[in-house]
């Protein structure tokens, strides 16, 4: 992301409330500092309402430089 090496990944929970999304965002600022964040937004939307995706690996694929 903008030369930064990040990932995300999502996974399906289920609440009492019906199913939740549940995205970690992870990037590495510097050698020594790495930051995540998480989200939940309601089942089947993944990080759609965020709009981040563009330029963040899957974890599954995550790449330095991305």
């Amino acid at each position: 992301m903008n030369g930064i090496p990040a990932a995300y990944t999502t996974a399906t929970a289920q609440t009492q409330q019906g199913q939740v999304d549940v995205t970690v965002f992870a990037y590495q600022w510097d050698q020594n500092t790495a930051y995540h964040f998480v989200t939940l937004t309601r089942g089947g939307s993944g990080i759609g309402p965020f709009g981040l995706g563009r330029g963040i690996a899957s974890a599954t694929h995550c790449c330095a430089g991305c």
